[in-house]
């Protein structure tokens, strides 16, 4: 069985999420959203993922260093699952193909999918919105993929808003004594913390939490619940931080509160009402890693 994972140009224009360079790297609750496709597509004991898009060598380069399952990836040229499909037909028909189209969640238990999980099936789309799953079986070069009778045995959500992104982070908080999640983390009571982190006295951490390497939260803080600090961040004293995302290299100043935000360097997404702010410097900035001095 063979992957093909699919960036559709116009969808990637048009998402609300497009402030993130490249949503396939968006980091949902610590990993990026291409590594939940991958464990999805190892659980099925595929070896080869071709990943399409418009511009496959600028995503190949920004993939370099991240983890691939050592799957064997191939970047091709294409900015549709149909042309892909037929222009690679002589690749493909030989095996059963899956095809991820856009950008979305898979809700289902990874533990409970292997290598028989399609055996019943013919060809199938599975489907929420633009976020879509095709399983070919029986191969045609000129077969209308999006014709495919559709089924809800994946039960998947589509992502194309800071609303879904937030949803799709507090369904895994639910499920974050699941050891699937971030396998490796030291877990206490739905508090994950990871690597050469220093939480100083007088802090208060609220299940459930993801504390990534390399973070330091200074005294007076709390933390939590529903928030995501990632790696190399640095929280100064007297903050607040709730139901939150703080992005990777993110240095946040002293007595700051926040809630329902999703935090990069310079700017504030607003969950509830969608807006992007820019944020001055001496209040949220880019970490520079000798502040981490941990």
């Amino acid at each position: 069985m063979r992957a093909v994972i699919q960036v559709c140009n116009k969808e990637h224009k048009e998402n609300a999420l497009n402030f993130i360079d490249e949503i396939l790297l968006l980091k949902i609750c610590g990993k990026m959203l291409l590594g939940y496709y991958f464990d999805f597509l190892y659980q099925l004991g595929i070896k080869e993922v071709f990943i399409a898009s418009n511009n496959p060598l600028s995503l190949e380069k920004k993939l370099r260093a991240i983890d691939t399952l050592n799957f064997k990836i191939k970047f091709i040229k294409s900015y549709s699952s149909e042309k892909s499909y037929s222009r690679n037909f002589d690749i493909f028909k030989d095996e059963e193909l899956i095809i991820i189209e856009n950008f979305g969640f898979i809700k289902n238990n990874f533990n409970l999918i292997d290598n028989t999980f399609f055996n019943s099936f013919q060809n199938t789309l599975f489907r929420d919105k633009s976020f879509k799953i095709f399983y070919i079986k029986n191969h045609l070069k000129n077969i209308n993929i999006n014709t495919f009778k559709e089924k809800n045995v994946l039960h998947l959500k589509e992502m194309t808003s800071v609303e879904d992104y937030f949803k799709i982070s507090n369904l895994i908080f639910k499920n974050l004594n699941d050891k699937y999640f971030l396998l490796g983390y030291n877990n206490e009571k739905g508090i994950l913390i990871g690597k050469n982190v220093e939480i100083e006295s007088g802090c208060e951490l609220i299940a459930p939490v993801i504390i990534m390497d390399n973070v330091k939260v200074c005294e007076n803080s709390k933390i939590g619940p529903n928030t995501v600090l990632n790696p190399n961040v640095f929280i100064q004293s007297h903050c607040e931080i709730t139901n939150s995302i703080v992005y990777d290299n993110t240095y946040i100043n002293k007595n700051l509160k926040f809630d329902e935000k999703l935090i990069l360097a310079n700017t504030i997404v607003d969950k509830n009402n969608k807006k992007v702010y820019n944020i001055d410097k001496k209040f949220v900035s880019s970490n520079s890693l000798h502040l981490l001095n941990l």
